[in-house]
């Protein structure tokens, strides 16, 4: 009897061991990737990050962040995605969202069961700014914890961006420059219509003279 209940007992904890290794298995599968909406960019422009979550299997939250260097790269937005809701009225909550020059971070939960999410989305998008002439820089994943709907957390797979930065970008001054370059045009091209318009004018009252001389001429 005794040794039939230490073999339940063993039995018992051979499935529970099982389950635990294949929910690990599950999870490991997921990974956290940057897609970037181009992968070269002049310094003063702007681009943007999608932070995606890959073959997610019952993603009930997420912690991710997001780093550059702060010399040739600066960030300036963060905007949740629609991987996972960060609002109750959508089944979800949001105990960190935040972003400074190098690093954007958001933390997503759900509340509703229905909410549970698989496969690909996009977990955030970060805006970010270029500062550098010329060079290349790296955006990287520095945190990805996700966690399923069993409690289950685990560290996402993930792999760095480059980023190619060459010439310069239009400075304000430069801007100003050509938009003033562009008014004096303007101004010249309506001087120029001015005076011929003036000396059509002119012309046209000379020869209406002319004209008028001639006919008292003939009378």
């Amino acid at each position: 009897m005794q040794k039939s209940g230490t073999l339940a007992l063993i039995l018992i904890g051979v499935l529970i061991f099982t389950a635990a290794l294949q929910v690990s298995a599950q999870g490991s599968t997921a990974s956290v990737e940057i897609a970037l909406s181009a992968t070269q960019i002049a310094a003063g422009q702007t681009l943007t990050a999608d932070v995606l979550i890959r073959d997610g299997s019952r993603i009930a939250g997420a912690d991710v962040r997001v780093e550059v260097d702060g010399v040739c790269l600066q960030i300036e937005s963060l905007t949740p995605g629609d991987y996972l809701p960060v609002t109750a009225e959508d089944g979800g909550f949001s105990p960190v969202s935040t972003f400074d020059n190098t690093s954007a971070r958001l933390a997503a939960n759900i509340i509703r069961r229905d909410q549970v999410a698989s496969g690909s989305g996009v977990y955030m998008q970060v805006g970010i700014r270029a500062l550098c002439d010329s060079g290349t820089s790296t955006i990287q994943v520095s945190r990805a914890e996700l966690v399923d709907d069993t409690g289950q957390q685990f560290t996402a797979a993930a792999a760095p961006q480059q980023l190619t930065i060459s010439g310069t970008a239009l400075t304000s001054a430069a801007q100003s420059g050509s938009t003033t370059d562009t008014t004096t045009e303007t101004v010249r091209m309506i001087g120029l219509g001015l005076i011929l318009a003036i000396l059509a004018g002119v012309l046209g009252f000379v020869g209406w003279l002319a004209i008028r001389s001639m006919n008292a001429a003939r009378r």
